[in-house]
C-alpha cells in the first residue's frame, strides 16, 4: 500500500517536477519500486522505479566521469545507483539501450567511486560528500571522514554488479569493505 501511495503521488506530477524532487536525498526509492516489481510482477511498480530514477545521474555516468561527483552529497547518490542496477536486472521490456544506460551508469559510478574516492576500508565521503580526487588524502585525516552507511550501500551496489558480471574486482572490494 505504501508503494501504491507513491505511485499515486507521482501520477499527479510531470516528469520535470519529479526530476527536481530527485535532486534531494530520498533513499533508494527506485530500488524499492524495482523490488516491488520483482515481488509482484505489477508493471506499475517498474514504471514508478523508472520515474523515480534521477536521469541526470544516469546521463552523466555513461562514461567514467572523474569530476561529475565532486562535492555531491554521497549519501544521496549511492542509493540512486543501486536502484539503477536493480532496474537493469528487472526491466526485460524496455529497449536494450534503456536497460543498458542504467547498467552502464551503475557500473561507471562504482568504478569512479571505488577507484578515485574510496579508502581501503571502503569509505568514500567527508561530511557525507564526495571530495574531488585531488583531495582524497582527506578521507583518512578529516574528523568527519568516511561513514559506514556509504560503505554499506556500496556493498549493496557491489552485490548487484557482481550478479551482473562475475568480476573478481567486485569480490575484492566487498572483502576490503
Amino acid at each position: 500500500k505504501l508503494c501504491d501511495w507513491g505511485v499515486n503521488l507521482i501520477s499527479k506530477l510531470n516528469d520535470a517536477t519529479v526530476q527536481d524532487i530527485l535532486n534531494t536525498e530520498h533513499g533508494g526509492i527506485n530500488e524499492v519500486y524495482a523490488d516491488a516489481y520483482q515481488m509482484t510482477g505489477d508493471e506499475k511498480y517498474l514504471t514508478a522505479a523508472k520515474r523515480y530514477s534521477h536521469q541526470t545521474m544516469v546521463t552523466n555516468m555513461q562514461t567514467v566521469n572523474s569530476t561529475f561527483l565532486d562535492n555531491k552529497h554521497a549519501n544521496t547518490q549511492v542509493p540512486k545507483y543501486i536502484g539503477f542496477a536493480r532496474l537493469a536486472q528487472e526491466d526485460n521490456k524496455s529497449t536494450v539501450s534503456t536497460v543498458n544506460s542504467y547498467r552502464k551508469a551503475a557500473h561507471n559510478f562504482w568504478t569512479e567511486v571505488v577507484n578515485n574516492r574510496t579508502v581501503a576500508i571502503g569509505g568514500n565521503s567527508i561530511s557525507e560528500h564526495f571530495l574531488p580526487a585531488s583531495r582524497g588524502s582527506e578521507y583518512t585525516t578529516h574528523p568527519d571522514g568516511p561513514e559506514s552507511c556509504n560503505t554499506n550501500n556500496m556493498m549493496k551496489l557491489t552485490e548487484d554488479l557482481f550478479a551482473d558480471r562475475q568480476d573478481a574486482k567486485y569480490a575484492d572490494f566487498y572483502e576490503h569493505a
